[in-house]
């Protein structure tokens, strides 16, 4: 039985390998960001505002000549956090989780232990102290606590598990259940390698704007926001500004040994959009388009107001070739073979920062 079950096992991992060279990459790991764009009418001056603070923005006056008027945002962080989102799990070591789960403790609980044997697949299905049943994609026995049970539905961690070694030290967080054999098991909603960071979502945040010394507008949805801002002595007369607040996604990234924040572009809106409207990047800032499959996509600068360098990227993190772009030049880029992610940095970047073809692209 257990040979049968080894040929089995074997077989489905050469199938998942002949797979895995045609199915594209999973996307990215990526932590939610906010910012918010103050467009103000009849003018191109545009400000980017990164991080909460108090800020006062001058902007030329539409009504008298070589005038400037005052804006002031103020953009404060939510940093209450949501309920449960640290206490639902209990720390302790893994020797406790594994005894916990013996005793039939449904509790959920954060550990770190060792990597004793390469993942294994072929659990069928695991049940929760609460009843129903969970499918298991993947199995990764520890050292000394619970066998680490990832469910079927979360390929993000089915990813991460599969490139588990023996010896590698790991941190698990999920709910501890025996398995209908009596093993201890955690049912997984949280893995990763020890020592790594998780990424952290930028908090929301309430966007306060004040003209002529009183509140005009307060807001934490994203969205645009137009104003009509009245002068106090000539009600008739006022100034337009638009602010816009976003979330997006970023992939933190490490570039031929130097990071990179970089917007996620995972999306068919978010592709087509891409730096529309910008007006520049910010120092090692830039913008990863992730494809559902492999392509050769083809990149041009029609809406974009700036020089970009271009890089091309295999799905193991390979530069493949990298492309320039200058505003008004009608020419286009795309990669010299097909890859899963290109990465948008201001011109020149990669060339200042000794980035070449065949450099790596770490990306999460």
């Amino acid at each position: 039985m257990k040979k049968t079950a080894a040929v089995l096992a074997a077989l489905w991992l050469g199938a998942t390998a002949l797979a895995g060279s045609l199915i594209a990459p999973l996307p990215p790991r990526s932590r939610l960001a906010r910012d918010l764009v103050v467009f103000w009418e009849g003018s191109r001056q545009q400000e980017r505002i990164r991080r909460p603070g108090n800020y006062e923005l001058e902007f030329p006056s539409s009504y008298v000549k070589g005038q400037k008027v005052k804006l002031t945002v103020d953009v404060k962080r939510e940093e209450k956090q949501p309920d449960g989102a640290d206490q639902e799990h209990r720390d302790c070591t893994a020797q406790e989780a594994r005894q916990w789960a013996l005793e039939g403790s449904g509790v959920r609980v954060r550990f770190s232990d060792t990597v004793a044997q390469a993942p294994l697949r072929g659990f069928a299905e695991a049940q929760p102290p609460d009843g129903g049943s969970v499918p298991i994609g993947l199995a990764v026995g520890t050292a000394n606590g619970p066998v680490c049970l990832i469910p079927a539905d979360r390929s993000d961690l089915i990813e991460l598990g599969g490139a588990l070694l023996p010896g590698d030290t790991v941190s698990v967080r999920g709910r501890l259940l025996r398995s209908r054999t009596g093993q201890p098991c955690v049912l997984a909603d949280g893995i990763r390698f020890a020592g790594s960071a998780e990424p952290r979502d930028e908090p929301p945040w309430t966007v306060s704007v004040r003209w002529a010394g009183r509140q005009v507008a307060e807001f934490s949805e994203a969205a645009d926001y137009v104003l009509r801002l009245p002068y106090p002595n000539a009600p008739a007369a006022a100034e337009g500004v638009r602010l816009r607040l976003r979330e997006f996604k970023v992939v933190d990234l490490t570039v031929g040994g130097h990071r990179v924040a970089a917007e996620l572009a995972d999306t068919q809106a978010t592709r087509s959009w891409g730096l529309q409207g910008r007006r520049g990047l910010g120092p090692n800032e830039g913008m990863l388009f992730h494809f559902g499959q492999r392509l050769r996509p083809v990149f041009s600068t029609k809406t974009v107001s700036f020089p970009l360098s271009v890089a091309f990227i295999l799905s193991d993190g390979t530069i493949v070739n990298i492309g320039q772009l200058t505003p008004g030049d009608r020419r286009s880029v795309t990669s010299a073979a097909p890859v899963n992610y290109v990465l948008e940095m201001e011109g020149g970047w990669f060339v200042k920062h000794g980035v070449a073809p065949g450099s790596k692209v770490v990306i999460p």
